[in-house]
């Protein structure tokens, strides 16, 4: 009988520490897969490998930075795919093998700018016009969620997250060729359980709602376990009623957000316009922001209370009295696109106010997994060089000062 009730007992803890452990998330873990998208930004059609060696050196000095939680990312050459579709150059991703398992991770849509000489004190002017078009492809994208273009349904995904997500779907599940660089079905097919290997998906922004999706498809789809998922400011991608039905699917999901990022907010749910397809987050929330953390377990039905029609109101006309006074801003008091017009074309202090917080929750991953400690390792903020003094990335503080404001 005591074997019996020793088993059982055994059998209890086990099952207690996995409940514990799903309502904390893994700041550490958090914090390498908050490098890994960061490293997705450097996937572009500027360098000629379309930024491959780009993301290897990203991954590599990062972890140089700080060995002690990023050992995991040093990888080699033939360890790092990057792709994107040549049809839509917005939708891409970084596939890298790591030394505990194979990280997935989508790329946003608002990139960097990508100097392929790798200088620090000169910037082409390629590059600039190349960084303004994606300012203007995210200013799009966000007046085209504000506006609800094209947000009908499509079997409770959000269309344009699902069609991307199924252009990257068909590279993914291609069959490997011969390049000496990881495949998604091969690499999937070698991870190694009994060493703890893994199948870690993540993204930033319009890449953290690619995820989710991802995460609920990929499992089905390879025939693998769930996978481990941590996004960033991530978008959402499914509708209300859809995200209701993905509570399990979704049980593994972290999103980690700041509550003054607009991009979370988007597309919106009941509470912001009145259309027929109020969307709504999956899995549990990390809210970060203000020096402290609030954590989200997934409520009973899957759905957060919405609140977006505020969480937009605030966060566009906050940021956009930060921009020169002109005729916009009595404007902007009634116009959600014109109080987003406003903070894009605002100069330097209207974009820090908003690009800061839709790019700083690395910054706050990064200084929860050192328990607190904000020194260190800045490159989110600032840039990522490598030992040459060659810039690998910029950091979000700086592309501001880059912008060409858009008419």
């Amino acid at each position: 009988m005591k074997p019996f009730i020793w088993l059982l007992l055994l059998a209890l803890f086990q099952l207690f520490s996995a409940v514990a452990q799903a309502d904390v998330p893994d700041y550490v873990l958090a914090y390498r897969l908050a490098v890994a998208s960061y490293c997705a930004y450097a996937v572009n059609d500027l360098d000629d490998d379309h930024g491959k060696e780009r993301a290897r050196r990203c991954l590599t000095e990062a972890k140089k930075r700080d060995p002690q939680r990023l050992w995991s990312l040093d990888a080699q050459s033939t360890d790092v795919e990057t792709y994107f579709d040549p049809r839509h150059s917005e939708n891409a991703y970084l596939l890298a093998r790591t030394k505990d398992g194979l990280i997935l991770a989508f790329r946003g849509t608002l990139t960097p700018p990508i100097d392929p000489d790798g200088s620090i004190f000169h910037v082409a002017r390629k590059t600039i016009e190349e960084h303004n078009l994606h300012v203007a492809g995210f200013q799009k994208f966000v007046e085209d969620w504000l506006r609800d273009v094209n947000a009908a349904a499509n079997n409770g995904r959000h269309p344009g997250i699902q069609a991307a997500w199924e252009d990257i779907l068909t590279h993914l599940d291609a069959k490997c060729g011969r390049e000496p660089q990881p495949c998604f079905r091969d690499s999937l097919a070698h991870l190694d359980s009994e060493k703890g290997e893994k199948l870690f998906i993540t993204g930033h922004s319009k890449g953290g709602a690619l995820a989710t999706l991802a995460a609920l498809d990929i499992p089905n789809k390879f025939d693998v376990a769930p996978p481990v998922v941590y996004t960033f400011a991530a978008a959402k991608a499914l509708t209300k009623r859809q995200a209701a039905n993905e509570i399990a699917r979704a049980s593994k999901i972290w999103r980690f957000e700041r509550a003054d990022d607009l991009v979370p907010a988007l597309a919106p749910d009941s509470t912001a316009f009145y259309w027929p397809w109020p969307y709504a987050h999956v899995g549990s929330l990390a809210l970060l922001g203000a020096g402290r953390t609030k954590l989200f377990p997934p409520s009973p039905n899957g759905i957060y209370d919405p609140n977006d029609q505020d969480r937009i109101h605030s966060i566009l006309f906050d940021a956009a009295t930060s921009a020169p006074i002109n005729v916009l801003a009595s404007l902007a008091a009634f116009d959600l696109i014109g109080a987003l017009k406003k903070v894009i074309n605002g100069g330097e202090p209207a974009c820090r106010k908003f690009i800061d917080a839709h790019f700083a929750v690395f910054s706050d991953v990064r200084e929860l997994a050192r328990n607190g400690d904000s020194s260190g390792p800045g490159f989110f903020v600032d840039d990522l060089t490598d030992g040459n003094n060659d810039k690998i990335l910029w950091g979000y503080g700086q592309w501001c000062k880059l912008l060409k404001f858009i008419d």
